[in-house]
């Protein structure tokens, strides 16, 4: 390792603190985790099998050693997220697909090393030998194989950083109420199933992203989203524990543009050809009829396909209504 980990300038007390080297216990075996040195293919080999205390430890795919859990407290999980894009929102189906990067960091001390920086990707034969936090997201319907992209970086002071870049399809409860002018709004929700947040709490780091655009939709951007921390209660093999979730919540706001050029102006439109029979000769009985009826089968056949953009629905919208009312004063 050509740079050691003593030129890493840090906050010490971020993530429970530093590795505690006069730990009655473990102080003996923090010092020497530290002293490990090599290059990197080596380091990560001792990592991974824990050691040079391999043959009392079972590696470190368990869940992590560091100041707060020797000392009976939970160990923080800090979530940084960045969003790429969002794309095929689909209010039919009320669901959208995002390209993201998570990146979850903690400390573990079983990950000390006399080196900067080291780097395990997802093609590494240790990789699956290193702990990873299984986090869900509740909202996730599902999840591109193909797109994901996974990375272990240890720091030389015990920090750890997991990535995983993932294209992923959301679902998102639409409310079509005041549509075309609607806003919906959209939530992610982080959470470790089963695990009490006596053992691991997660917290929010830093959220970012690109700019978002779409034709029809305004995406509220990445820096203006609203970020929750809460504590939830779920059901365990020891009765009723907290849980440590993380909320993300987003807005989709509709460019009605579109939907006011092909409905609304339209419907205006086959209101007044309507009326033009009311000129028409009462001779000419056909053409009268014609002027009546065909606006009604024209505006029919617009609620037809309104309604085939949306799914069923207990509920009118604004939309929906003006619809109607234009079909019966036709």
């Amino acid at each position: 390792c050509a740079i050691p980990a003593a030129s890493l300038e840090y906050d010490v007390s971020a993530m429970g603190g530093p590795c505690p080297m006069d730990h009655p216990t473990w102080g003996a075996k923090m010092q020497a985790f530290y002293s490990r040195t090599g290059q990197q293919d080596a380091l990560i080999q001792q990592l991974a099998r824990g050691e040079p205390f391999a043959d009392e430890m079972v590696g470190v795919a368990t869940g992590p050693i560091n100041n707060g859990s020797l000392n009976g407290l939970a160990t923080e999980l800090v979530l940084s997220f960045q969003v790429l894009r969002i794309s095929e929102i689909s209010q039919k189906a009320q669901t959208y697909k995002m390209h993201y990067i998570m990146v979850w960091s903690w400390r573990d001390c079983r990950l000390m090393v006399n080196c900067l920086y080291l780097t395990i990707p997802d093609r590494n034969e240790n990789f699956d030998k290193f702990w990873a936090p299984a986090v869900r997201i509740a909202e996730r319907e599902d999840d591109n194989r193909d797109m994901l992209v996974r990375e272990h970086a240890v720091w030389g002071h015990g920090w750890v950083q997991y990535t995983e870049e993932h294209v992923s399809t959301f679902r998102c409860s639409f409310d079509f109420t005041e549509m075309p002018f609607d806003t919906q709004r959209c939530q992610l929700t982080f959470s470790m199933p089963g695990v009490p947040d006596w053992v691991h709490i997660l917290w929010w780091g830093e959220l970012m992203g690109e700019k978002l655009a779409n034709s029809e939709w305004d995406i509220q951007q990445v820096a203006d989203w609203a970020t929750l921390t809460k504590s939830q209660e779920i059901g365990s093999l020891f009765g009723a524990v907290n849980s440590s979730h993380l909320v993300a919540e987003f807005t989709l706001t509709r460019r009605p543009k579109f939907i006011i050029d092909n409905y609304i102006v339209q419907a205006h439109i086959f209101y007044i050809v309507s009326w033009v029979g009311l000129w028409v000769d009462l001779a000419a009985v056909p053409a009268r009829a014609a002027i009546g009826v065909i606006p009604i089968l024209v505006t029919s056949n617009k609620m037809s396909a309104l309604l085939a953009t949306i799914p069923p629905i207990g509920y009118s919208t604004r939309l929906k209504n003006f619809m109607q009312m234009t079909l019966y004063m036709i």
